[in-house]
């Protein structure tokens, strides 16, 4: 169905999203920071990437810039609990496809990721 990299700090978060994404058939890889996101993402590029606004080091929103320098059409959902008008409005502006709030439902967060899926597979044909 597609690789989710899940850039998420809290240990119980990460377990919580790859539980929740893998019991839907989509196969997860787990970054604690986004320093290891981008290793990740050099790597292998995932269909998409789950990213957490508040990390340790370089936050979300300087990782999704980063991201989108090199990898303009990588599908990026950010999710958080601290959520801001003023960083849902960055968010979207550098790029991100979507935004989550925490907590999320899971039915929502499933819906979200699925449809990023499939405008990444989308991408991949043409």
């Amino acid at each position: 169905m597609g690789s989710v990299l899940i850039v998420e700090d809290n240990k119980d978060m990460q377990f919580l999203l790859s539980h929740i994404l893998n019991g839907q058939g989509i196969s997860t890889i787990i970054a604690g920071n986004a320093y290891a996101a981008m290793q990740e993402i050099e790597k292998s590029i995932p269909d998409l990437v789950l990213l957490d606004i508040r990390l340790p080091g370089m936050d979300g929103l300087e990782a999704l810039k980063r991201i989108k320098q090199k990898y303009k059409d990588i599908q990026t959902i950010m999710i958080t609990a601290y959520s801001s008008i003023a960083n849902r409005a960055e968010a979207l502006e550098l790029g991100a496809n979507d935004y989550i709030t925490k907590p999320f439902n899971n039915d929502e967060l499933i819906f979200k990721i699925r449809e990023g899926l499939k405008k990444s597979s989308v991408r991949d044909i043409s």
